[in-house]
C-alpha cells in the first residue's frame, strides 16, 4: 500500500506560522514601547533633578558672591572635610524656601542639600568648595553637583 500525500492541511500550517510570527512582532514592539516609556520617564526625572541641583549651585554661589552665604540657622559656614562623605550640621547651607519653590521643590526644601565642604586659600584667592544634591521623593531619582567657586 502506497502513501497519497495530500497538502489539504499545507494551507493550515502556513497560516498557524505567520500568525505566530506576526503576534511575535506585536508583542516584541509592544515590549520596546514599554521599555522606552520607562527609560524616558527616567531620564526626565533625573532631568528635573538635575535642573534643580543647578538651581541650588547658582543660588549659593550668588550668595558666596554677596558674602552672604549662612549654614545651619544663620551661623557661619564649618570645614566639612572631615565628615565626608556626609554632610554635618554646622556646613549645611540655609536654603531661602522661596528658591525651593521656584524650582518646584514644594516640601520646604526637605529634598534638597547644599553642603559648604571647604575652604583653601591660594595667592590671595579663596576657593570654596560646594556639594548639591537633590533627590526625586518618590522614584528616589538623585542628582549631584559638585563645584569650586573662585573669590577674589
Amino acid at each position: 500500500m502506497g502513501y497519497k500525500l495530500n497538502n489539504k492541511g499545507f494551507a493550515l500550517v502556513t497560516t498557524l506560522l505567520l500568525g505566530l510570527v506576526a503576534m511575535a512582532l506585536v508583542s516584541l514592539a509592544f515590549y520596546m514601547t514599554l521599555i522606552n516609556t520607562q527609560m524616558s520617564g527616567m531620564e526626565k526625572r533625573y532631568s528635573n533633578e538635575l535642573n534643580a541641583a543647578k538651581g541650588v549651585a547658582d543660588y549659593v554661589m550668588a550668595e558666596l558672591r554677596n558674602e552672604n552665604l549662612t549654614c545651619n540657622g544663620g551661623n557661619p559656614c564649618a570645614d566639612n572635610t572631615a565628615a565626608l562623605p556626609a554632610c554635618s550640621v554646622d556646613a549645611t547651607i540655609d536654603l531661602d524656601s522661596n528658591v525651593c519653590d521656584a524650582l518646584g521643590k514644594t516640601t520646604a526644601c526637605t529634598n534638597i542639600t547644599a553642603c559648604y565642604l571647604n575652604k583653601t586659600t591660594v595667592d590671595d584667592t579663596d576657593l570654596i568648595s560646594i556639594s548639591v544634591t537633590t533627590t526625586n521623593p518618590t522614584s528616589n531619582e538623585k542628582a549631584d553637583v559638585d563645584f569650586v567657586y573662585k573669590v577674589e
